[in-house]
């Protein structure tokens, strides 16, 4: 496929789909499906150089773009309890 052929059917298949501009309200690009794709395998706990492999990049390249995706820390984090030290929060674990 040229470039143009691939850029007419990739904007085809987002309006047929529903995932166009005016109806999705964001504008996606080939690079939104990759993104997504390295997402929903972290969400499902895929180790980092399984994905790396998948995606053709480093596990340095999904450490330090998707280090946001370690939902286990974030919920680790989010569930900490602020206290108050010397006048500054603190967060413990309790």
């Amino acid at each position: 496929l040229s470039k143009s052929q691939f850029h007419r059917l990739w904007h085809q298949y987002l309006n047929e789909s529903g995932f166009d501009e005016p109806t999705f309200g964001k504008k996606l690009s080939y690079y939104s499906l990759r993104h997504w794709g390295i997402t929903g395998r972290l969400l499902a706990k895929m180790n980092h150089y399984d994905v790396a492999k998948l995606a053709g990049t480093s596990v340095k390249y999904i450490e330090q773009h998707y280090e946001h995706m370690d939902v286990d820390k974030l919920e680790k984090d989010a569930l900490k309890s602020p206290k108050a030290v010397r006048g500054n929060f603190m967060f413990s674990d309790n």
